[in-house]
């Protein structure tokens, strides 16, 4: 492995982001893929929450079909590497401060991987995240590619 890609940043990637680009969702697609090029390009490394791939499936499907949303997590789960939702993610869950359980989710995810951030659209969801939340625009802007 070349140093480059052991100095690459950890990024968790929510689930908006994704829908951005699986849904070609405007204004926010092109941000949002060019942080899934940088990833594809070893500019960084990818992490998704398991928990995210029925909510990306159900949302998908609604909208570009069961095929189709099966083909694009297909490719997603070769470009990413996976965080388990298991018992000590949902555990850790369990005791972050938020109302919202599924962000609770991606935080303790993004410990497991020991991401340095969670890329979101979201990130005032996670104002008591121990793992920095950024949008993918903030992230282009701070880190550019």
């Amino acid at each position: 492995m070349s140093r480059k890609n052991i100095l690459a940043p950890r990024l968790l990637i929510d689930v908006n982001v994704i829908l951005d680009v699986a849904g070609e969702r405007e204004p926010h697609r092109e941000s949002s893929q060019k942080i899934l090029s940088m990833i594809e390009e070893k500019k960084a490394h990818g992490f998704v929450s398991a928990i995210s791939y029925p909510i990306l499936y159900y949302l998908l499907q609604r909208d570009i079909g069961h095929g189709s949303a099966r083909e694009f997590l297909t490719v997603l789960s070769e470009l990413m590497s996976i965080v388990p939702t298991d018992k000590a993610v949902l555990e850790r869950a369990v005791s972050v401060e938020t109302n919202d359980y599924e962000d609770a989710i991606q935080t303790a995810s993004a410990e497991a991987c020991r991401a340095d951030f969670i890329v979101t659209r979201d990130a005032g969801g996670y104002r008591k995240s121990s793992v920095k939340a950024i949008t993918p625009s903030e992230y282009l802007a701070s880190f550019p590619v």
